[in-house]
């Protein structure tokens, strides 16, 4: 009888461990690879994004110092309209630049920034060849020079020479040339 018993207690332990070796295969989804990782930490910079001033009705040219007092006010604004020449390889670049400044606690106390935006705009191509003022641009005296060259740069203008025989240029850009053909 004890041998009997010893038998039946075997092949229920063999059972045993035969269903146990299965369940652990079965378990096991072997279609899908794990992997493990590292964890890691980035020290990302800090970027900060300056908002366009189109969104918030500044523009560039004539009406910038106004538009930027009517969206600062109270608070004091500082303005800066320019070209880069030196930003782009292919294109000038316009800057505009509003600043909205608070006062400090105190007089002798610096303002501070409490708003800024900027807008980037392509203004010349510098591939472009030079062509005829007259008959390119109808830029025939000082003042047709002058309004042109306020598309690129808001200050820098030079003209030479008179009507049909003029030299326009706008900042470092030399846009057109009579005498050149």
């Amino acid at each position: 009888m004890v041998t009997h018993n010893q038998s039946l207690t075997m092949s229920r332990l063999s059972r045993t461990l035969c269903f146990f070796f299965l369940s652990q295969q079965f378990s096991r989804n072997t279609n899908t690879k794990t992997a493990t990782v590292d964890a890691a930490y980035f020290d990302w910079e800090q970027v900060t994004v300056t908002p366009s001033c189109k969104d918030y009705g500044i523009m560039a040219g004539a009406s910038l110092d106004t538009d930027c007092v009517a969206y600062c006010y109270p608070n004091s604004m500082e303005t800066y309209d320019f070209s880069d020449y030196g930003e782009d390889p292919n294109y000038v670049v316009r800057n505009t630049i509003c600043w909205c400044l608070e006062d400090g606690q105190s007089p002798s106390a610096p303002k501070r920034k409490t708003f800024e935006c900027s807008t980037k705009k392509e203004v010349w191509d510098k591939k472009k060849p030079i062509m005829k003022c007259l008959n390119d641009y109808d830029i025939k005296s000082l003042a047709t020079c002058q309004d042109w060259c306020k598309r690129i740069d808001p200050s820098a203008y030079e003209y030479k020479g008179f009507s049909g025989s003029s030299i326009c240029n706008c900042g470092a850009v030399q846009v057109c040339n009579d005498n050149v053909y």
